[in-house]
Formats: structure tokens, sequence, C-alpha cells
């Protein structure tokens, strides 16, 4: 009876949308879709089922095609000690093209959020406007726009409203690992749009990712001007936060349509009155033309150097990085550290990535060191070459979160050595060095910080075997790019 009394009222409901702007009708989804009474849209609440009817009555409505006898997609999720369900909702829109209707684009928009929480007696609810109610209802208007241009789209699309994004990308990734239906070789393109409701005060859309597509940027530039859209980030780079992440572990190009962090990001007050609607509405125009010209191209494929982030494959990284700490002296017979003085490195970093568990880093560093010594305060400018092997503890979304320890060994190669102002005696010290260094490090993201320890193996002077160089230097890195 719920469910019969919910498809009237939606009955009712789109006959009145019909009559209404774009903008209107995006205000209208966002009205429903970020009301307290819809729970935040959390994981195990009445409101996010209410979220996932009211989307497939809109795939009913516009006439497409169930995913399977319904438009729900079910998956197991195991959250510590709870088990639920979760729900993704899916239509598809078949193509015109006898041959390339066996090919598909996905337009993807997670509709889950964070749910809600009490708080000194109050319930606090997350409603989540931007994040994302705003991706999905620009994806319900998507599917009203597209569903008119059926002749024109000579490719299958597949319209996927996820669940389980702010989970762990749980929705995309049950879909792109196995849904029993469509498989990763017949999916040509995949968009995520999520966060797209601050075009204006993000002065732009980025469409980060859209470079994994053969000519991606400049078919998304040429659309972008006819609807006078400013397009910001269009790099081959893969948005690992939100579902694009699920399609590239496939192999398959994606791209994330995101208007910023404008919105009032995670907090209770991401609400819809705060949303740029005349904007958003230029975006879904603009998304409806872009797809529209992706599933009538004559041929769709991956940019050559675009190799996808399957697990388990092997990945390189490279950037730069700068650390700073100290280093001293030290007698293994005498049992004595001399002084600490300030140390110093900067230079570059590879890394490489030979599956979940295991990575390599190699560095190229200019490294200043010194310490207290007999001669007096010396200074060590050197080349220092360290290889490390990293055993991965934590590994999330494909290396983006990582915290190791690591072990390996190092060559120094001295440049200059000075001794209280003055030039030191080249036959009292020793022209090179290798050792052990080790250590503890943790990368997010594009950021790399470890703390790593030097020890000397091989002596600092010629002519004395048993006085060692030591160090200690903590290191904050940059990664270039996104890996291959």
């Amino acid at each position: 009876m719920t469910n019969r009394l919910l498809l009237l009222l939606f009955l009712i409901f789109s006959q009145a949308l019909s009559a209404q702007s774009l903008t209107d009708r995006l205000r209208t989804h966002l009205d429903y879709l970020a009301a307290d009474s819809l729970d935040g849209r959390g994981l195990g609440t009445a409101g996010k089922q209410k979220a996932a009817l009211y989307i497939a009555d809109a795939f009913k409505s516009a006439g497409l095609a169930t995913f399977d006898d319904d438009y729900f997609q079910e998956f197991f999720i195991r959250i510590s000690m709870a088990n639920m369900t979760g729900t993704n909702v899916i239509g598809v829109l078949e193509g015109s093209d006898p041959e390339l209707k066996k090919e598909y684009i996905v337009v993807g928009a997670h509709y889950d959020h964070v749910g809600y929480e009490m708080k000194d007696g109050k319930r606090i609810v997350y409603n989540g406007a931007d994040d994302n109610a705003s991706g999905t209802a620009g994806l319900i208007e998507l599917v009203s726009i597209l569903s008119g241009r059926r002749t024109e789209l000579k490719r299958s699309v597949i319209f996927i409203a996820f669940d389980g994004e702010e989970s762990g990308l749980l929705g995309s990734k049950a879909f792109a690992s196995s849904n029993g239906r469509f498989t990763p070789a017949e999916i040509e393109f995949m968009f995520s749009m999520d966060m797209i409701g601050m075009y204006k005060s993000y002065k732009g859309l980025d469409l980060k990712g859209i470079g994994t597509l053969e000519n991606g940027p400049e078919m998304a530039r040429e659309v972008a001007k006819a609807r006078d859209i400013s397009l910001k980030n269009i790099s081959s780079q893969v948005e690992s936060r939100t579902d694009t992440w699920s399609f590239a572990e496939r192999g398959i190009p994606t791209a994330h349509a995101f208007t910023g962090l404008k919105s009032p990001y995670h907090k209770p007050e991401d609400d819809a009155p705060k949303l740029e609607y005349d904007e958003m509405g230029r975006v879904v125009e603009f998304m409806a033309d872009l797809t529209t010209k992706l599933a009538s191209e004559k041929d769709l494929r991956a940019a050559s150097s675009y190799k996808g982030t399957r697990k388990g494959g092997v990945r390189v990284q490279a950037g730069a990085l700068a650390g700073a700490g100290s280093s001293f002296f030290r007698n293994d017979v005498a049992y004595f550290n001399a002084k600490k003085k300030a140390e110093a490195n900067i230079g570059l970093f590879g890394q490489l990535h030979l599956g979940k568990r295991i990575s390599l880093q190699a560095e190229a560093l200019y490294d200043f060191n010194g310490s207290d010594a007999v001669t007096g305060t010396v200074r060590r400018h050197a080349f220092t070459a360290p290889v490390t092997l990293q055993l991965n503890l934590l590994n999330q979304s494909n290396g983006q979160v990582r915290m190791y320890p690591f072990a390996g060994a190092y060559y120094r190669q001295h440049l200059k050595i000075t001794t209280e102002n003055e030039i030191a005696d080249g036959a009292a010290f020793a022209d090179s060095e290798t050792g052990i260094t080790f250590g503890l490090g943790m990368d997010v993201m594009k950021f790399h910080v470890a703390l790593a320890f030097r020890r000397d193996m091989t002596g600092v002077y010629s002519n004395e075997p048993n006085t060692f160089g030591s160090g200690t230097v903590l290191n904050i890195g940059y990664k270039f790019g996104g890996g291959l």
C-alpha cells in the first residue's frame, strides 16, 4: 500500500514537474532528496529507501528499461558487526545503432549521504544537498533530457544512482565488479556527477579524468564552448574519492563532474537553499550534450597513456621531497656520540608499487649533514641515494592512502667537506659511504611523509675504522600527476 501511494503521488508530482523549467525541477528534486524526512540518506535508514524509490519512479516515468526485473541492484554490506543491504538504482536507455548499442556509457551519481546523529537530545540531519543530492537531481534530469534524444544516441546509456559511496564506494564497486549483466569490456566510458551545485562560486566545472579518453578534453571543450561552460580540471588523473575509481580499477576511462568544495561539505548546513540552481541547470545541459556526443561518436578509445588502476598491477609514481633533521658521528668502540648538527636534504623520489602489499622507493637527494668531531665542526655536502622496501600495513583506494614501515640501504657520495670553515684534508675523510636506512612512512593522495633513520656502515674517516655517521630526517614530499 505504501509503495502504491508513493507511486500515485509521484505520477501526480511528475505531471506538475513537466510544466516547470529545468531550474525549478532541480529545485523540486533537491527539496525532496535533501529534506530532513529522508534521514540524511544514511545506510540503513528509511529515508535512503525513500530516495531509491523516488529515483526508480523517475526512471520508470522516462521509459528506461529495467536493470533486471526491476530498477534495483542489491548488494551485501558488512560494516563492523552490522550486516545490511545496499541498493543501486539502475535504468537503461538503449541506443539506436544496431551495433553500437552493444556498447555502453555509464552516467552515475551517488544518492547516499552520512545520515544523522543525536546531540544533546536533538536530531541533527546531514542532508547532503550538494553532496550528493545535486548529482542525483542532475541524473534524474539527464534521464529526462536524453530519453527525448533516443534517435541521436547510437550507444546505449546506463544511468546509475549508486548507494554506499560514503562508506567506501561500495555501490560502484558492486556494479563494476559483478553486476551479472554488463561487463567492463562493454563499457566505453563512465561519468560520475558528484557535487555539481556550486558552479558560480567555484567559477567553473571540473571534468577530472576526461583525459583518460582519447580526444576527451577536445570534445569536452567543444561542447563547453557551445554551452558557455568554463572547464577547469580536464586532466587524465582519475579521482579516487568518488565512484570513478571503481571503474578505473577495471580499466574503464572515466571522469568526475564537480563544482568544488564550496558548500558546507559533510556538515549539517549543506542544505538545499544554498545551491545555485540556474548554474546547476547549465551543468546538466552541458552533461546532456557531452553524453550525446560520446554516445554518437564512431569510435571511443582510451587514451594511449591510460592503463587504468587495476588492483594488483605494477604502478609507478614520482615526486619531489624535502626534509630536515639532525646528524652526528658515533664511535662504536668508545661508545661515544658527538654533538648533533642540523641535517637537510632535497630531491626527487620514485615509487614502484608491486601489488597491494609491497612497494619500492628510490630517492636522489642533495644532502647537507654534519657533526662535531676532533677536528671541529664538520659539514658535508653530498649526493645521497636511498633505496627502500615498503611493507604496506594499510593500503586503501589502491594506494591512495598507505601507512608502512620501510627498510633498505643508501649510498652517499661526498661532494664537499669542511671543518671549522676550512677545507678538510681529503686523506682523512672517506670520499663516500654506504649504510642502512629504515623508518615509518605515510602517503595520503599526492602527499608523502616519512621519518627516516640513516646509519653509516663504512666509516667517516679513511684512516680510522671506528667512527660512523648517523642521522634522522623528516621528509615531506608531493607526487606529480596520477602515476602510470
